[in-house]
């Protein structure tokens, strides 16, 4: 099978087991070494550290709210033996007092590799629509509507992805817990971890 088609088939399963599903085992990607975001999650606004302080909320959480237009910077999610990691793109979300818009232009690509062995470039082009809780450490986010395309891509060829099946992912469905600190905020799911920073 060629490597191309071997990226696809890896990507449509790491994307089909990170919807978020509560029954999915409650942990995150487990090698971080090399395929979580490069910089731990800050602790939720306001909430007790291990040193027995708090972290503050800064400018791009105002009074613990995601809020502006954010870039996502990296990605990683875990479906079975399926670890993916995916960074850069053109891909960005956009937070509004309870609802959300995420968006890809479709010219920059998200490097991604999967499971360390596959890689490929994801263009994600077009937009999903969404909600979330404004209240708490973690918000239960879902996906309203999505409309767009996607493929991975390589030197050997090109595989479409089914748009509806990466909106589950990168869309935010699911628990997540919320984090922020400066202009980088952190949503932690069961399954996935994003990594964003404020544009």
């Amino acid at each position: 099978m060629r490597r191309w088609a071997i990226i696809a088939a890896a990507a449509a399963l790491l994307f089909a087991g990170c919807s978020g599903d509560p029954s999915v085992p409650n942990q995150a990607p487990s090698d971080h070494s090399s395929s979580a975001p490069t910089e731990s999650a800050p602790s939720a606004p306001g909430s007790t550290t291990p040193g027995g302080g708090t972290s503050p909320s800064a400018g791009s959480c105002p009074v613990g709210q995601p809020s502006g237009t954010y870039h996502l910077a990296e990605f990683a999610g875990q479906a079975n033996s399926a670890l993916g990691h995916g960074k850069g793109g053109d891909i960005t979300v956009t937070f509004t007092n309870g609802s959300y818009r995420l968006a890809g232009a479709g010219k920059q690509p998200m490097a991604m590799t999967v499971s360390d062995k596959a890689t490929g470039d994801l263009y994600v082009k077009g937009a999903i629509d969404g909600s979330y809780d404004t209240s708490g450490p973690v918000r239960t986010f879902a996906v309203d509507s999505a409309k767009g395309t996607a493929y991975v891509s390589n030197d050997e060829g090109r595989a479409q992805i089914e748009f509806a099946q990466l909106a589950q992912v990168i869309g935010l469905q699911g628990e997540f817990a919320l984090a922020c600190r400066g202009n980088r905020l952190v949503l932690a799911g069961q399954s996935a971890v994003f990594s964003l920073v404020r544009s």
